[in-house]
C-alpha cells in the first residue's frame, strides 16, 4: 500500500464514530479495508459488473 492509502484508511477509522455509542466503527485497519471490499463488491453485483 502507498502512503495516500494508508493516510486514507487511517481518516476513515479516525473520523467514523458510531452514534449509538460514540466509540470508533472500525477497531482496526484490516476492518476498514474488509468492509471496503464488502461495499465495491455489493456495488458491482448491483451494477451487474459481477
Amino acid at each position: 500500500m502507498n502512503n495516500k492509502t494508508k493516510q486514507l484508511i487511517r481518516d476513515i477509522q479516525t473520523k467514523t464514530i458510531s452514534p449509538i455509542t460514540g466509540l470508533r466503527e472500525f477497531a482496526n485497519e484490516e476492518a476498514v479495508i474488509d468492509y471496503a471490499i464488502k461495499t465495491i463488491y455489493d456495488l458491482m453485483k448491483k451494477q451487474r459488473l459481477l
